[in-house]
């Protein structure tokens, strides 16, 4: 069995009361792990490495705590349905058993040893749709507009979003004129903070 971390401790003695014991279990069950887990505190809250890449963890919060499980998405379903079920601990009952534990920790290792690498992939938002006003304005104001079409569409996002949040008439006309005093002056909406 692994040696206790004592900030592992620490962290387990300041939790609430309803935490200690399950924090307590938790990481008996993690350091129970034939592969011999180093214990940790990342962010904070204990976790657990193979070979220093991270596994799993937990954490103690008002009035639950929290079993963290690393790359889980890459996973075999048998062993992902652990970070929905395991999001909201407050009693024993609620903990995985130490098979169902340790098979997560085995699916990890393996792909840690494996070399996987998980890289979330991006969907790219569709370009926002000009608004009426606001196109209406642009045509009038030419440079404005060139302006407008040559940022990205992250950027012109950012206007339509803008002019489309206000609540009141009044605060979206007004918007829409600083938008075109913006625009042909070349200036994104957040330029105030581009030298920040």
């Amino acid at each position: 069995m692994t040696s206790h971390n004592r900030r592992v401790d620490a962290y387990i003695d300041q939790a609430d009361s309803f935490a200690r014991p399950l924090l307590t279990k938790l990481r008996a069950t993690l350091l129970a792990h034939p592969a011999g887990l180093t214990e940790a505190i990342k962010w904070g809250a204990p976790a657990y490495l193979h070979q220093g890449k991270l596994v799993a963890g937990f954490a103690a919060f008002k009035q639950h705590c929290r079993l963290r499980l690393f790359q889980s998405e890459q996973l075999p379903a048998s062993a992902r349905h652990l970070i929905d079920d395991h999001q909201h601990l407050q009693h024993l009952d609620d903990l995985p058993d130490q098979t169902t534990l340790h098979a997560y920790v085995d699916a990890r290792i393996a792909q840690l040893e494996s070399g996987q690498r998980h890289t979330p992939k991006r969907t790219p938002k569709p370009e926002a749709s000009v608004l009426d006003d606001l196109s209406a304005a642009l045509k009038a104001h030419p440079k404005a507009a060139a302006n407008f079409q040559a940022f990205a569409p992250g950027q012109r996002r950012e206007y339509i979003e803008w002019i489309t949040e206000a609540k009141r008439e009044t605060t979206r006309a007004k918007r829409l004129a600083t938008t075109i005093e913006w625009l042909v002056e070349g200036k994104k909406r957040h330029w105030k903070y581009e030298n920040c």
